[in-house]
C-alpha cells in the first residue's frame, strides 16, 4: 500500500544545499593548500544568493505541489523486473566496453600495464547509458531492500559496487553509494545511532576515495600544495583526506580565481555543452570543456555547478541557472512525500547533484539525465500496469 512517507531532515534539499557551499566556504577560507585565493565579494554573494534561491524555491514548490495520494497496491516484482532489464543492458554493454578497451583499468594498474588509465575506459557515449543503467539498478534494488529486506537483494548491490572498483570509477562509487544513501533516508527515520553509522561510512569513503587515487597515480600528488604547517596536519591523516580538501575547494577556487577575468557571452557556448555527446565531440573536433575558466592550478581543472553558466552568464546569469536546477530538485523532494517510486528515485539523483554541486554540474550530463527519463518510464508504466486502485 502507497501511503505518505516523511523523509528525514537530512534528505531535505535546503539543508543538503547549505551544508555542502558552507562546508566549501568554510574549507576555502581555512586556506590549507598553496592555490587558494582570498574569497572575494562578488564570490561570496554569489554563492550567497544560491542559498535564498533554494529557500525561495522550496517555498514555491511546496505552495504548489498536490501530494495527494489514493490508494494503491505497487507490485515490488515488477520493479525487480525493471532493474533485471536493466542490469541486462549494463552486463551487454560492459562486455562490449571490455572488449573496445582491452581491458579493465584495475587489470593495467596490476599488470603494470601504465599506456592507458581508467579515462581510456569504455565506449564513448555508450558508457555514459551504461553507467545511468547501473546507477538506476542499483537504486532500486536498495529500495526494494529497504521495503522487503530480500537478502538476495542486498548480495547482489555488494556484488555491483565492486565494478566501479574494476574500473577505478571513484565518481560512479560515490554515486551509487549517495543515491543509496538518499533513498533510505526518505524511507527511515535516522536515530542517533544510525547517523553515527552514516558519519563512519562518510569516514570510510574518504579513505576509499584516497586509496583509489593513490592507485591510479602516485600517492599524495598535491604535495606540492602544502606548506610545512599544513603538510604536518595532513601527514596525521589518511591520504583520502588531502585528495577531498582538493577536490572540495578547488572547484569554487576556480570560479573565484576568475571573477574579474570572465567575459560572459550570454550564449549557452558552455553550459549545454555536457548535452553533446562525447562521440559526437571526438568526431567533430569540439572543445571538450564546459567552461571558459582559467585554472588557479593547471592540475586542478575542477568545476562546480556554476561554471559552465557562470563562463556563459557571469555570476548573476548563474544563480538564475542554478535556481531552475534546485527548482527541479525541490519539486521531485516534495512529491517524493507521495511515497510514489518514481519520485523517490528521480529524487535519489538529484539529491547526487545537490552533493556533487561543488565539483561539477551533474545536472546537464547525459547519464544524469537518462536516470530521469528511466525513472519517469518506470513510473509511467507503474502508473498503467503496477498500481491497482483499491478505492
Amino acid at each position: 500500500m502507497i501511503k505518505k512517507i516523511n523523509p528525514s531532515l537530512l534528505v531535505n534539499p535546503i539543508l543538503v544545499y547549505i551544508l555542502v557551499w558552507g562546508l566549501i566556504l568554510f574549507l576555502c577560507s581555512l586556506k590549507l593548500t598553496s592555490q587558494l585565493i582570498d574569497i572575494p565579494d562578488v564570490g561570496l554573494i554569489m554563492i550567497l544568493m544560491g542559498f535564498i534561491t533554494m529557500i525561495l524555491a522550496y517555498l514555491i514548490s511546496a505552495g504548489l505541489v498536490n501530494n495527494r495520494v489514493r490508494n494503491f497496491i505497487v507490485n515490488n516484482e515488477y520493479l525487480r523486473n525493471c532493474a533485471k532489464i536493466l542490469l541486462k543492458i549494463w552486463v551487454f554493454g560492459s562486455l562490449l566496453d571490455i572488449i573496445y578497451s582491452g581491458g579493465l583499468p584495475l587489470a593495467w594498474i596490476l599488470i603494470g600495464d601504465y599506456s592507458k588509465n581508467y579515462t581510456d575506459f569504455g565506449i564513448p557515449s555508450l558508457h555514459g547509458v551504461l553507467n545511468a543503467c547501473f546507477l538506476q539498478a542499483v537504486s532500486i534494488y536498495f529500495y526494494l531492500w529497504c521495503i522487503d529486506k530480500r537478502g538476495g537483494d542486498l548480495r547482489l548491490l555488494l556484488i555491483l559496487l565492486f565494478w566501479p572498483i574494476l574500473m577505478l570509477g571513484r565518481g560512479i562509487f560515490l554515486s551509487a553509494v549517495i543515491q543509496m544513501c538518499a533513498i533510505y533516508l526518505m524511507l527511515n527515520k535516522v536515530r542517533f545511532s544510525n547517523f553515527i553509522k552514516l558519519l563512519c561510512m562518510a569516514g570510510f569513503l574518504v579513505f576509499l576515495f584516497g586509496l583509489l587515487g593513490d592507485i591510479r597515480n602516485t600517492p599524495n600528488p598535491f604535495d606540492y600544495l602544502l606548506d610545512n604547517q599544513s603538510r604536518e596536519i595532513f601527514d596525521g591523516l589518511p591520504s583520502g583526506f588531502l585528495w577531498v580538501y582538493i577536490y572540495i575547494t578547488s572547484g569554487i577556487n576556480n570560479i573565484f580565481y576568475n571573477i574579474d577575468i570572465i567575459s560572459p557571452s550570454f550564449y549557452p557556448n558552455y553550459s549545454l555543452s555536457n548535452l553533446i555527446p562525447s562521440s559526437i565531440k571526438m568526431i567533430l573536433h569540439l572543445d571538450p570543456r564546459n567552461d571558459a575558466l582559467i585554472f588557479a592550478d593547471d592540475n586542478l581543472n575542477i568545476s562546480t555547478n556554476y561554471s559552465g553558466f557562470f563562463s556563459d552568464f557571469g555570476p548573476i546569469g548563474a544563480v538564475f541557472c542554478i535556481y531552475i536546477i534546485q527548482q527541479i530538485a525541490v519539486y521531485l523532494y516534495i512529491k517524493t512525500k507521495s511515497g510514489k517510486v518514481q519520485f523517490i528515485l528521480a529524487y535519489s539523483v538529484m539529491f547526487q547533484v545537490l552533493i556533487f554541486s561543488g565539483f561539477y554540474d551533474m545536472f546537464l550530463l547525459l547519464p544524469t539525465l537518462m536516470q530521469l527519463f528511466i525513472a519517469y518510464i518506470i513510473g509511467n508504466n507503474i502508473s498503467k500496469k503496477s498500481y491497482k486502485n483499491s478505492v
